[in-house]
């Protein structure tokens, strides 16, 4: 490395690749979300009730969590553009096929397999991320590359409302098809890092070992998550504090901030000093939500939350990825995104027993002590070492744990 005024020169993170990719991964979130706000509504244009409105969007999460694991070893195996390219051109075609969609059922149909690009695309360019960001920015590489949800959450979901609201439901269709085919284009000049692929046979066990308690650990993180966009509307309603879009705006402006500063504090003082405090801010989020009695009890929330998960995902991916073979980054990259799809449903689905047998506040008074016993369960596992990167990494793991 260079080295200048006796200082050595950060090896170049945004380079023409790694910025090619962080392109692409935001026009598929962007594509994406153009529907959020669009598909209930036409669910039940199309005679759907309220029930029928939960089973099609909630169908979206169906493919992630079977094939996401599977997908991460294909990844390894044949490359990361592969799937990227996959999940490109299913979310076109999916697209494109929702102005057809001429019942409910149909729509069911297709959203399920609309969820195969969401298995596909990110689990192929986290991997690629992981593989062109240097290793001493590598926190600060992968916080890029997870704030794009945010990012593309601050706007498309509005944008795609309006449009349907002035021009039609099949408007919003065709931009979200439009925004999914100029991906393409960006792809054509992306390229491929050597030296990652796997040339192993493809075990049956799909998940990374090494992942799986890391991954395990962001359950307490996307829980929180599934609780949240499950339960609290209800609970600002019992409450009345108000329109519960204010939690979700400083959600998504405290992830936007927090994720560029825990990556590049992960990669100067180690993976553990923004763990440990998202976990906390995480855990004291749900807390304050399990007692808001007031509108700025809810902002408050809503930024730790922000916070604490832009801290917990950069600080715990990146160690994920320490953790992991270079020709594994593939496989440790789904084991790990696999914790947002299995912790969106059972926020939703465990905590609503909860939530239907005792009150809203023990929901979030429960979610809040399960990230409270992951803090410990870290803290543990620091001790023992089981944190640290991989041995035999050299310098490639310089700043990954302390």
């Amino acid at each position: 490395m260079r080295e200048f005024r006796g200082r050595t020169a950060k090896p170049r993170l945004w380079t023409g690749n790694y910025s090619l990719t962080i392109l692409s991964t935001l026009a598929f979130w962007t594509s994406n979300m153009y529907l959020w706000t669009v598909l209930p509504t036409y669910v039940e244009a199309k005679g759907g009730s309220e029930w029928a409105v939960g089973m099609v969007i909630g169908s979206f999460n169906l493919l992630p969590i079977l094939l996401r694991p599977p997908l991460g070893r294909l990844v390894d195996r044949y490359g990361r553009r592969s799937l990227m390219l996959l999940g490109t051109l299913v979310a076109i075609g999916c697209s494109v096929a929702y102005v057809f969609a001429g019942s409910v059922a149909v729509l069911f149909a297709l959203r399920t397999v609309h969820g195969l690009a969401l298995a596909a695309f990110p689990t192929g360019a986290g991997a690629l991320v992981a593989d062109i960001a240097p290793a001493d920015r590598r926190g600060e590489g992968l916080a890029g590359f997870n704030m794009l949800p945010s990012v593309a959450q601050m706007a498309a979901p509005a944008i795609g409302f309006q449009l349907a609201g002035a021009l039609g439901y099949n408007a919003a269709f065709a931009l979200s098809a439009a925004t999914a085919a100029a991906n393409l284009g960006i792809m054509a000049f992306v390229r491929e890092a050597t030296g990652f692929r796997s040339t192993r046979a493809i075990p049956r066990n799909s998940l990374s070992r090494k992942a799986v308690p890391i991954a395990a650990l962001f359950l307490c993180v996307t829980i929180a998550f599934g609780a949240v966009n499950a339960f609290l509307p209800l609970l600002t309603d019992e409450r009345g504090l108000g329109n519960p879009g204010l939690f979700f705006t400083m959600l998504g402006l405290f992830s936007v901030l927090a994720f560029p500063l825990a990556g590049r504090a992960s990669d100067a003082w180690g993976r553990a000093r923004v763990v440990l405090p998202g976990l906390l801010l995480t855990m004291g989020a749900m807390w304050m939500l399990a007692g808001a009695s007031t509108r700025w009890m809810l902002v408050g929330a809503g930024s730790a939350l922000g916070a604490g998960n832009g801290l917990a995902q950069t600080g715990l991916m990146a160690l994920a990825i320490d953790r992991s073979p270079p020709d594994e980054r593939g496989a440790a990259t789904a084991t790990f995104q696999w914790s947002w799809d299995i912790g969106g449903s059972a926020g939703g689905m465990l905590m609503g027993l909860v939530a239907a047998s005792m009150s809203l506040d023990y929901v979030f008074w429960i979610v809040g002590a399960m990230s409270a016993l992951g803090l410990l369960f870290f803290l543990r596992h620091m001790r023992s070492g089981q944190t640290a990167p991989r041995q035999g990494m050299g310098t490639e793991t310089k700043g990954a744990m302390e």
